[in-house]
C-alpha cells in the first residue's frame, strides 16, 4: 500500500520533503582549532593550563533549526571546572581557622568559634554550590533526552514538511494522539516530538492550531 504524501493543506506533493532529509540538508559542521586556558591540579597545587584543541561548530539554516530532533544538550564541563576551582577559597580559608581552635580566646567558647568558621566557609562556598547545582540540572536534562530519544526520534523521522505551504504533517499513524494528515506548524511539530520524548519536566497542553483552506 502506497503512502499518500500529498500535502493536506495545498493538495500537492512536488514540494514535500521528509523532515530528517530537510534537517540533514540544512545542517553542516565546521571544524577548526582554538586556544584554551584553564586551571589544573597537581600534587604541588593548582597550575595554569594552556593549549589548543579541535573545535567543531554546527551551522544550520533557519528552517533546519525550527525542526530539531531534540533539545541541544547544555555543556556541564565549565560549571564543574569552575565549581571545583571555587572550592579552593573556602578550603584555604578553613585550614587556618580550624587551626585557631586550639587557641580560643577566653571570652569565647569553642562552639562559638566553630560556628563562626562553619558560617564563613558556607558563605564562601556559595559560588561553588551554585556551579555544581547548575551542572546537576543540565546533567539531569541530558539523561532525560537520552531516555526519551527513541520515542521522539521515531515521531520526528516520520514527519513530512511541505515547502510550498510551510507546514508539517504525518502521512500515516505514528503514535497515539498524533494527528494523521493534519497540517501543523513547525513549532507544533517540534512540541509534539519533544512531548513524545518527555524532554520537559511538565508536558505542554496547548491545543493544536487548526489549519484549513488553501
Amino acid at each position: 500500500m502506497l503512502t499518500d504524501l500529498h500535502c493536506p493543506h495545498c493538495g500537492m506533493d512536488d514540494q514535500v520533503q521528509a523532515v530528517p532529509a530537510l534537517y540533514a540538508a540544512g545542517t553542516y559542521f565546521a571544524h577548526g582549532t582554538g586556544d584554551y586556558n584553564g586551571l589544573g591540579f597537581t600534587s604541588y597545587g593548582p597550575v595554569a593550563v594552556f593549549g589548543t584543541a579541535t573545535i567543531t561548530r554546527i551551522h544550520a539554516t533557519t528552517l533546519a533549526r525550527s525542526l530539531p530532533p531534540e533539545p541541544v544538550p547544555q555543556p556541564t564541563t565549565g560549571y564543574l571546572t569552575w565549581g571545583t576551582a571555587a572550592l579552593l577559597l573556602p578550603i584555604l580559608v578553613s585550614l587556618p581557622l580550624l587551626a585557631s581552635l586550639s587557641d580560643v580566646p577566653e571570652n569565647m567558647s569553642r562552639s562559638q568559634v566553630l560556628f563562626a568558621i562553619v558560617c564563613t566557609v558556607a558563605i564562601l562556598s556559595i559560588p561553588s554550590v551554585a556551579c555544581f547545582a547548575t551542572a546537576g540540572v543540565r546533567m539531569r536534562q541530558r539523561h532525560r533526552i537520552t531516555r526519551g530519544r527513541r520515542a521522539a526520534h521515531a515521531l520526528w523521522s516520520a514527519g513530512v514538511y511541505c515547502h510550498r505551504c510551510g507546514y508539517c504533517f504525518w502521512p500515516t499513524a505514528v503514535a497515539t494522539g498524533i494527528p494523521i494528515r493534519q497540517p501543523v506548524s513547525t513549532a507544533d511539530f517540534t512540541r509534539l516530538v519533544w512531548d513524545a520524548g518527555r524532554y520537559h519536566k511538565r508536558q505542554t497542553t496547548h491545543p493544536l492550531v487548526s489549519v484549513t483552506g488553501r
